[in-house]
């Protein structure tokens, strides 16, 4: 399990953040298979009014519990050559992403697929499972990526964002927590400690777009 790691303690964070909106521009990518689900499926003569619906509703809670604006800076139609999602997220992360931890402004890519998707599961360099139970994926720590993949789920474009912002998984049964993180319950909500994360790392994507007074100053150097 991965460890969470903190940027600044969490009075900190929460005293720089609480007065400052950030604006993340975020592109979504869908396949063929979520078009057709969108209109077969679901009704929607456009996939774009679809798409909007899904991560718009996934995105919101960032906006008004952390002040985090994720906005929908493009659309786009991408048919990948795999739905394997490790070899799908190498693939979303060289053909459109390429951001490094130097790389500012950081922005997000989502893919949306209407498929299945699944991860091949390797022992001693063989093959030995797939899993065709996976919802959505992320690379925790390569965060900076930006990428997420999911399928037609909004709670689970928002547990796989949630990971970008350093978020864990409560992924024991028998200590299921109510929170977005934990697959063991239906919570669109964080807990606290999944709150304190997200603030301590508000600023890993996009840009300052306002400040009030009474705001601690923020140290913010030029990109040429």
């Amino acid at each position: 399990m991965a460890v969470t790691t903190l940027l600044y303690p969490i009075s900190e964070a929460y005293a720089i953040s609480q007065y400052v909106y950030v604006t993340v521009p975020t592109n979504v990518y869908v396949d063929d298979a979520f078009i057709n689900a969108a209109f077969w499926v679901y009704g929607y003569r456009d996939w774009r009014n679809f798409a909007y619906v899904i991560v718009s509703m996934a995105v919101y809670g960032f906006y008004s519990e952390f002040g985090i604006d994720m906005k929908i800076a493009s659309y786009n139609v991408w048919n990948p050559p795999t739905l394997e999602v490790d070899n799908l997220l190498e693939a979303m992360y060289y053909r459109f992403s390429s951001q490094t931890l130097e790389t500012e402004p950081k922005q997000i890519f989502i893919f949306l697929t209407g498929g299945d998707l699944y991860r091949n599961i390797y022992y001693g360099g063989r093959l030995v499972y797939i899993d065709y139970g996976v919802l959505g994926y992320t690379y925790y720590s390569l965060w900076y990526r930006g990428c997420v993949v999911a399928e037609i789920s909004t709670r689970v474009v928002r547990h796989e964002v949630s990971h970008l912002y350093g978020a864990d998984d409560h992924d024991d049964p028998n200590n299921p927590v109510d929170c977005v993180m934990c697959p063991y319950s239906e919570s669109m909500d964080w807990c606290q400690t999944c709150k304190d994360v997200i603030w301590s790392n508000k600023f890993r994507f996009g840009f300052i777009i306002q400040q009030y007074s009474g705001a601690v100053p923020l140290q913010v150097e030029a990109v040429s």
